[in-house]
């Protein structure tokens, strides 16, 4: 074979190892994009999961919490997750995921804690933002419950919920492998945040909300019996006993009360108008109102 031919037997060979090679990194390029894409379709889904318990529970936040908890706990690869509010300079367990048992007892009763720098909690709210915490076993500042010690935890992070800017509690994450969580998961513990804050805000408007109508449907039934009690005046005009009779039985039922009675001085007797019962239904009939004089 001539020095020739072997020379181009050299050139394929090294233009078929380049090709090989740029066949594997766009193989690897590929399958990394597809793990991405695959992570943010699963990390979409579970937001949209805690969108539809929102919907579900207008009025209380924690349905919302528990499945958040849980949520991160899977999404982000950890061994535990929790929300804690920070309420009155102090922080209270809300949820909790991946402690059982003696455990999860442990872990609860170390609550509530002073919002301070010896959990991931604590640190969170204070700096209003993302901790992480690599090796707790090289920090000697910071505080691990009994669960979490006997569990082996070692890597926490930690993202504030913030209502404006000001931090009203935190989510945290914990595994007991070392090292820091990754951006794509603190990312997708920011968009659980916002949403912890966002079912706070609904569920307290919500039942302002709630309140303000019921204030306005009892004041409209209080309306409603003064209108009702004046027709009776205005049909009554020289006979009292209707009108009274009336009285009671709008006091018994606007009241809620079990009996009303209008007592009257004639001379030195009492006379009174009522009992006035409230009706219980069908089984309680018999207790209607009474005549107004006895």
């Amino acid at each position: 074979m001539s020095a020739t031919t072997d020379q181009e037997l050299a050139e394929l060979r090294r233009a078929n190892a380049e090709l090989l090679k740029g066949r594997d990194a766009a193989l690897a390029a590929l399958a990394q994009r597809n793990t991405e894409y695959g992570e943010r379709i699963e990390h979409q889904s579970a937001t949209i999961d805690v969108l539809k318990a929102m919907s579900n529970s207008p009025g209380d936040p924690q349905p919302v919490f528990d499945l958040i908890v849980e949520h991160a706990r899977l999404f982000c690869g950890a061994d535990t997750a929790g929300i804690a509010l920070a309420i009155d300079r102090s922080l209270h367990l809300r949820a909790h995921r991946g402690f059982h048992g003696e455990h999860a007892a442990a872990y609860e009763a170390s609550f509530p804690r002073p919002v301070d720098t010896d959990t991931t909690f604590g640190r969170t709210v204070l700096a209003r933002d993302v901790q992480q915490i690599p090796d707790n076993a090289v920090d000697p500042s910071f505080a691990l419950a009994t669960a979490a010690q006997l569990a082996g935890i070692r890597s926490h992070v930690g993202v504030p919920l913030l209502r404006g800017e000001k931090p009203i509690g935190a989510l945290s994450i914990a595994r007991n492998a070392i090292g820091n969580f990754t951006q794509a998961q603190v990312v997708l513990l920011q968009t659980f945040a916002e949403q912890a804050v966002i079912a706070i805000t609904s569920a307290e408007t919500y039942r302002a909300l709630q309140a303000r109508t019921a204030d306005l449907q009892e004041s409209l039934n209080y309306q409603t019996a003064m209108s009702d009690v004046l027709k009776v005046i205005s049909r009554s005009t020289f006979d009292v006993e209707p009108v009274l009779n009336t009285l009671v039985e709008t006091a018994a039922k606007l009241c809620d009360a079990e009996m009303s009675l209008i007592n009257r001085r004639d001379g030195d007797r009492a006379i009174s108008a009522g009992p006035g019962r409230r009706d219980r239904g069908d089984e309680n009939l018999a207790r209607r109102p009474r005549r107004a004089y006895s």
